[in-house]
């Protein structure tokens, strides 16, 4: 049903876009939320770091910061 949203071009579009509607003084701290909660994914999915798997709660907790973050930026834009 949405296959067509999630080919290269698109998602390029939808980026910037989104870019745009944030302005550029938003950038930096979404694009530091997303690299931390990136870097906590990896961190744990480490087939080395099974043992880390006890703080998958932490990076839970950093995403949905990110994501509310976001969701935030966009609804006190209206």
């Amino acid at each position: 049903m949405f296959g067509w949203l999630f080919r290269p071009l698109n998602l390029l579009i939808i980026l910037i876009v989104v870019l745009i509607l944030l302005g550029p003084e938003k950038w930096p701290g979404l694009g530091r939320d997303l690299g931390l909660g990136i870097r906590k994914i990896r961190r744990v999915m480490a087939p080395d770091n099974r043992r880390r798997i006890k703080s998958g709660a932490s990076v839970i907790k950093s995403v949905a910061k990110a994501v509310l973050k976001i969701y935030y930026l966009f609804s006190s834009r209206k």
